[in-house]
C-alpha cells in the first residue's frame, strides 16, 4: 500500500511540475486571466439602524467569515499601469443578536424575547479596477490597486433562533418557547455600487502565478430602500488567494 501511495504521488508530482512550468511562463504576458478564492469580512455600517430582524442593517450585528470566489482579466500596458476586470460571487452574512424586555403585570410582569442568528445577502458582483507597482529600491513590494464594483443581488435571507420568556413578579416563569425564524429580507436594493481600495502580492519568485490579495470595499450609496428610514451601506474586509493561469 504505501508502494501505491509513492507512485501515486510521484505521478502528481510529475503532473504538476509541468503545470507550474506552463504557468510560470505565463506570468510576465500583457493578457493574463486568473482565479481566486478567499475569506470575506463583512459588516453594516448603519450609525442609525434600529433593532428589527425583519429589517436589513439591524443593530446587533457583526461580523461574520463567508468564503468568496472569482476569476479575473487584466492587461499590462506596462510595470506601472494595469486594467483588470472581474466577476465576483459574493456571500455577505452578518450575525445578529439582541434582546427586548418589556415590562407588564401579573403572569407576565416581565417579557423578554431574543433574537440569535443572521442576516445573508448573496450578489453577482462585477469589478474594474487600476493597478500599478510600488517599488523599493528598484524591487517590487506590492501592487496597490483602486477601482469600482456593481454587485447585482441574488439572494436576501435571514435566520434566527428565537426564544420567549415570560416570568410573574417573584421570578417564576409563566410561559416560554423557542422556535426557529427565517424568510427573506424585503428592503434590500437590487443594485449595490462601491469603491475598492486593496494590494495585491507577489508570494514566490519561483511560483510567480502565485499572489495573495487584500482588500476593502464599500457602498457608495444605502442598499436598503429608498422608502425605508436610515441609511445602511456594505463594508467588506476580503484576502484572496489566486493563481494566474493563462497569458498572451
Amino acid at each position: 500500500m504505501i508502494r501505491e501511495r509513492n507512485i501515486k504521488f510521484s505521478i502528481v508530482l510529475l503532473l504538476f511540475i509541468p503545470l507550474l512550468t506552463c504557468i510560470d511562463a505565463y506570468a510576465d504576458k500583457k493578457l493574463r486571466c486568473g482565479i481566486k478564492c478567499g475569506i470575506n469580512l463583512s459588516s453594516y455600517i448603519a450609525p442609525d439602524n434600529t433593532e428589527h430582524y425583519l429589517s436589513v442593517g439591524s443593530a446587533g450585528s457583526s461580523y461574520s467569515p463567508t468564503a468568496i470566489y472569482a476569476a479575473s482579466v487584466s492587461f499590462r500596458f506596462n510595470k506601472f499601469l494595469t486594467l483588470q476586470t472581474e466577476i465576483l460571487n459574493v456571500r455577505r452574512k452578518y450575525n445578529v443578536k439582541y434582546e427586548n424586555l418589556v415590562q407588564g403585570s401579573g403572569d407576565y410582569y416581565s417579557q423578554s424575547s431574543t433574537w440569535d442568528g443572521f442576516q445573508e445577502i448573496a450578489y453577482l458582483e462585477f469589478s474594474f479596477i487600476v493597478k500599478t507597482m510600488l517599488l523599493v529600491s528598484g524591487k517590487e513590494v506590492c501592487k496597490p490597486y483602486i477601482g469600482m464594483y456593481q454587485a447585482n443581488l441574488l439572494e436576501r435571507k435571514y435566520k434566527y433562533d428565537f426564544a420567549y420568556v415570560a416570568k410573574n413578579s417573584e421570578g417564576e416563569v409563566t410561559e416560554s418557547y423557542e422556535k426557529t425564524i427565517k424568510d427573506q429580507l424585503a428592503d434590500v436594493k437590487e443594485i449595490d455600487n462601491g469603491f475598492i481600495l486593496g494590494s495585491e502580492f507577489s508570494l514566490s519568485k519561483i511560483l510567480k502565478p502565485l499572489f495573495l490579495d487584500v482588500r476593502l470595499t464599500m457602498s457608495m450609496d444605502k442598499i436598503n430602500e429608498n422608502t425605508l428610514p436610515g441609511s445602511v451601506k456594505n463594508f467588506s474586509v476580503i484576502c484572496f488567494l489566486g493563481i494566474t493561469y493563462w497569458g498572451i
